[in-house]
């Protein structure tokens, strides 16, 4: 079954277990981790917008660290790349893990930090372990390992939730790795979830369909930072109450540096009340006052973040008799380098059933209000907070 309805579309799943991609490590270096590790789940990430420099990594939560792959295709004579973590994003501060040759040949691989002047710096101590490295049809492969916490001074540590990736590339050789200009020829960031939860796979079933809310062909403006609204009217099916089992991200090919997040917030209202449908700018003064009260948390996903997937005892109520029919979908794009021409059609997938689960899921909000002011997020001044441990 497929339908369309401006930015919504629906399709049916059949497919009984969502099994994640699994990608062996070992199959480059001989094998040998594939065998340590038959099941375990490799993520991957383009570091750039043509996929020049690509990285692999895998959790080991005994060990409590994560190994890392890299290939990178950069051209030139004897290059250099470094791949690390940054807490803000910013090169300043980051901590690195840096291949280069120097003018004898000789490979090297060590652990620098970016000080204040923006060069790099060879770490007191090297925490960037058990490094492999090959070079196949013209690309250079690359393993390292790293804990979760080094316990050393200054060296980031690896947790939940977002991790500001940052990577470096120049040509080489080089008489030293100390002073060389962080920046290289070539740098970028990219927003990942390193630590993903060890969850088991999602169980659907035949009737579970999947619901897309995207936006349409919108002309991202030459600005940093855009706030983009897409008001929809749920399809008639959603009369009957449903269940979402899973919310993920649909992200055009080609923008995964653009969208930073999205959500998608439910308008609340009586049924019977009709919701304009919009799509542009999230502050535009001339947006229908109706869309205001478009609120309520249905998904929401931030760069880097792996799908959501509810506990098999409950699901997501969404539909039935009493709710209203429209939705709207925010998607922040982030476009620091302020390129003009990008288009894009992204947006949030729910997988859901007609067939009820034991338990209605729900959502808790919790923090301060935003505020936009000409396109931009702002906050009231915050006096206190108050610190609550739900045990």
């Amino acid at each position: 079954m497929r339908g369309r309805r401006g930015g919504i579309k629906i399709r049916a799943v059949r497919v009984g277990v969502l099994l994640p991609l699994l990608v062996l490590l070992g199959v480059v270096f001989g094998g040998s981790s594939s065998q340590q590790h038959p099941t375990t789940p490799i993520y991957d990430v383009a570091l750039d917008l043509n996929d020049t420099h690509h990285l692999y990594w895998r959790i080991d939560y005994l060990k409590e660290e994560v190994e890392f792959e890299v290939h990178t295709k950069g051209e030139g004579r004897q290059p250099w790349l470094a791949v690390g973590f940054s807490d803000r994003g910013l090169l300043e501060g980051a901590d690195l893990c840096v291949l280069w040759t120097d003018w004898h040949g000789r490979v090297h691989f060590q652990n620098a930090f970016v000080d204040s002047s923006l060069r790099l710096d060879v770490a007191d101590h090297q925490d960037c372990q058990d490094f492999r490295y090959k070079v196949r049809d013209d690309v250079v492969k690359f393993t390292f390992s790293r804990k979760f916490d080094t316990c050393h001074p200054h060296h980031y540590v690896i947790q939940r939730g977002t991790t500001h990736v940052v990577w470096s590339w120049g040509a080489g050789p080089l008489y030293r790795l100390s002073g060389v200009l962080a920046k290289g020829d070539h740098t970028g960031l990219v927003r990942v979830e390193l630590l993903k939860p060890a969850l088991p796979p999602a169980t659907q079933g035949d009737d579970t369909q999947v619901l897309e809310v995207r936006s349409q062909k919108v002309r991202v403006p030459a600005e940093e930072t855009t706030y983009w609204c897409t008001v929809e009217r749920l399809p008639d099916s959603f009369s009957e109450k449903q269940h979402v089992l899973q919310f993920g991200p649909v992200i055009e090919a080609g923008n995964e540096d653009l969208v930073h997040h999205m959500e998608l917030f439910h308008c609340e209202y009586p049924p019977e009340v009709t919701v304009p449908k919009y799509q542009g700018p999230c502050a535009a003064p001339d947006r229908a006052p109706e869309i205001d009260a478009c609120k309520r948390v249905l998904a929401a996903w931030a760069m880097g973040a792996s799908p959501f997937v509810y506990p098999l005892e409950a699901g997501l109520p969404i539909g039935g008799p009493d709710f209203n029919p429209y939705v709207m979908l925010e998607v922040h794009y982030n476009n620091p380098r302020i390129l003009a021409g990008r288009v894009d059609s992204s947006g949030l997938a729910l997988h859901y059933t007609r067939r009820l689960r034991a338990h209605d899921a729900a959502i808790m909000e919790l923090g301060t209000r935003v505020h936009c002011q000409d396109g931009h997020p702002t906050t009231p001044a915050v006096l206190h907070f108050i610190w609550i441990l739900c045990a």
